[in-house]
Order: C-alpha cells, then structure tokens, then sequence
C-alpha cells in the first residue's frame, strides 16, 4: 500500500512587507516623578523608579531580591533577564537599604502595569503622549544616559543588549539632547 504524500510547498520568493514601526514612547525624568505622584503603593512607585533610574524590564523589576543590591558598589545584578542572560545594571540613587524590605515587589505584572497605566491617566501623560507604557521607563532611562554623553557601547551593556544597533535606536529617540548638543557646536 502506497502512502499518500503532501504535496510540496513552494516557497514566495517575495519577501513580506514589513509593518511599519510604531513611535517608541519614551519618559522623561520630570513625566516620571509625576507619575510616582500619582500612585499609591510604595511597590508600585519602587517598580516605576527601578524601571526608569535602573532600565530594567518589567519581569526583571518583579524578580529583584535584596541580595542583587550592592550598594557599596552602586551596582544591581539582574539574574537571568531577557533570553536568560545575567547582566549588571546601576541602582537608582533614591533606592538605600531602607527600602529591602518591599522587595520582591510583591505583585505581579498585570497589577504593575495596571497601576502605571492609571497613574499615567491620572498625572495626563496618557494624553500627551497615547502610546506610553511601561516599558517606556525603560526607553527613558536609555535616552536620559545618552542625552547626558554616556558612550554607546557603556548603555549597551547597561541595558543588556547583544548588538549594538538596538542600543543605536535610543540615539534617535534623545532627538532634544542630540539636536541641543549639535547646536551648542555652532
């Protein structure tokens, strides 16, 4: 008895049309202590700040534990991060000691989400800015770096990147910093 076979598939030789990118919404320093303003629990303000002034991603927030501080090096150890990677990233100079005892942060990630999103809508950074999201702390904390000089290949490791071209897209998005300092040489 013969076994029936699938035909072959050919394959498009045509290449798909790529999506066009959405803004990345980033967050200053100033739209980020608005936002702190407006929500109520010290975990929900303490995963804001360690997104924003230590660029960690939103599970990355939710998994820190008392012992990735060093705080006598100012350095926060971020185990197994996206694809599983370990990295060192910077603690957020508000962030001492005193502040152990919240972490981890004990919810989960809808609920953190959830409580930046109202605070967002509360604070009228919704408004201005439609798209923003949590992780756009993380994009914030990238161009606040690049607007204050830090060398590309230092941010890269900072935010755990693999290639520096993902890192390069945080030069875009610091348009007022980069265009300040290209006028401030004429």
């Amino acid at each position: 008895m013969l076994k029936r076979m699938k035909p072959i598939k050919k394959k498009s030789k045509e290449k798909k049309e790529k999506k066009p990118k959405k803004i990345s919404w980033t967050i200053t320093f100033d739209e980020m202590v608005e936002v702190l303003k407006n929500l109520e629990q010290m975990h929900h303000k303490l995963g804001v700040i360690m997104a924003y002034g230590g660029g960690c991603r939103l599970s990355e927030v939710l998994k820190l534990k008392p012992k990735d501080f060093n705080f006598v090096t100012g350095e926060l150890f971020i185990r197994q991060g996206k694809n599983s990677k370990d990295r060192i990233t910077v603690i957020p100079p508000i962030i001492t000691k005193d502040y152990m005892k919240y972490f981890p942060i004990p919810c989960g990630k809808r609920s953190l989400q959830k409580a930046f999103e109202d605070a967002c809508i509360k604070c009228g950074l919704m408004g201005t800015k439609p798209g923003v999201h949590f992780h756009s702390l993380r994009h914030g904390f990238a161009t606040r770096w690049i607007n204050q000089g830090l060398d590309i290949r230092k941010l890269q490791h900072l935010m755990g990147h693999e290639s520096q071209v993902t890192t390069e897209v945080y030069i875009h998005m610091a348009k007022e910093g980069s265009v300040k300092t290209y006028l401030e040489g004429f």
